[in-house]
């Protein structure tokens, strides 16, 4: 082997993947979910703090700084999920006049998103956003704030997928965090091979 990529499912225990690579003497690039070690050859991704900062600062913009807002987060322990809660701690959660009803996790599956917002509807009448981290969990969270009629709540999302796009052109999602899947993907291999070939990079791209 001459290059890894690796798509991290634990930021904390994917690290040892790291530790092994650089045992073997294997360059290792880090494909968009980070991990806890930066003993890594190259990182390929975006900001994910940077990503949850814009959500919450634009939620706190259509909301004019007040309300009551819901966080479904996608897999504890994935860098995605840590990051994205750090960019919405220090934006719309340090914002006084909002108050946070629920935070917790869906997985970053649609169903599980429907599922648990169909809950919150009942328990809460007064929501007023629901921000998620990605945009299935948008999608799950959007068609259950239709059914019950609740087109007055705030939904949003991370990733720009084709279904989201659609559903923002047709007026029932309010907006989504653009995420370039293809430039990741690609970027990730163009820089294992490049690694392979002996060439120096930017740790960070």
């Amino acid at each position: 082997v001459d290059a890894i990529i690796l798509h991290a499912i634990s930021s904390e225990g994917s690290s040892v993947i790291v530790d092994k690579c650089n045992d073997a003497g294997i360059p290792c690039v880090i494909m968009n979910l980070s991990v806890e070690s930066e003993d890594y050859s190259a990182y390929v991704g975006v900001n994910d703090v940077f990503a949850g900062e814009m959500q919450g600062e634009h939620v706190t913009e259509l909301l004019d700084g007040k309300g009551n807002i819901c966080i479904l987060e996608g897999e504890l322990g994935t860098g995605a999920t840590i990051k994205r809660d750090e960019g919405l701690d220090n934006t719309i959660l340090k914002e006084s006049g909002f108050t946070l009803l629920e935070r917790q996790t869906a997985n970053w599956s649609r169903a599980t998103a429907m599922s648990m917002t169909e809950d919150w509807l009942t328990q809460y009448d007064d929501i007023d956003a629901i921000l998620c981290h990605n945009d299935d969990m948008a999608m799950g969270a959007m068609l259950a704030c239709e059914a019950a009629g609740r087109d007055d709540i705030i939904v949003c999302g991370v990733d720009a997928i084709s279904d989201a796009l659609e559903a923002i052109s047709e007026g029932r999602l309010d907006f989504t965090i653009f995420q370039d899947a293809m430039a990741i993907g690609g970027g990730s291999c163009e820089a294992a091979y490049k690694l392979a070939a002996g060439e120096d990079i930017e740790k960070e791209n």
